[in-house]
């Protein structure tokens, strides 16, 4: 993939997350044909494609073969299925730093939590 493509899929992803995270889809979440979102995008599908998969990897959408993709609500956490989808495609560098970064910032968040937890527990909760 060229760096223009892979910044116009990268533009493309970030629009998408943001029509996300304004509420701008239909009330169950789900998102139009490729064909349509890349009407909306003036994209062509290929882009499309590309800039859900990495939503995907992401966790911030959902894909099954069959069905039309739909965004995750934002009070659910990544699930098995998101993270399988990102671990299939492991071999991208994109997906791989993406994983690692979770990784890394839930260890982060835990040990903040627990470090916090403990220094506020009684003797009794210790």
């Amino acid at each position: 993939m060229g760096m223009e493509r892979r910044g116009l899929v990268a533009y493309v992803e970030a629009q998408i997350e943001r029509d996300i995270a304004l509420g701008r889809l239909h009330p169950s979440g789900q998102f139009g044909s490729e064909a349509k979102l890349a009407r909306r995008y003036e994209v062509c599908r290929g882009t499309i494609r590309e800039a859900l998969r990495r939503l995907a990897a992401r966790g911030l959408v959902v894909q099954r073969p069959g069905r039309k993709t739909r965004a995750v609500a934002l009070d659910e956490s990544l699930t098995l299925e998101n993270l399988g989808l990102a671990l299939h495609d492991a071999s991208n560098p994109d997906a791989r730093w993406l994983l690692e970064g979770y990784f890394s910032l839930k260890r982060q968040v835990l040990v903040e939590l627990l470090a916090d937890c403990c220094a506020r527990a009684s003797d009794l909760d210790l």
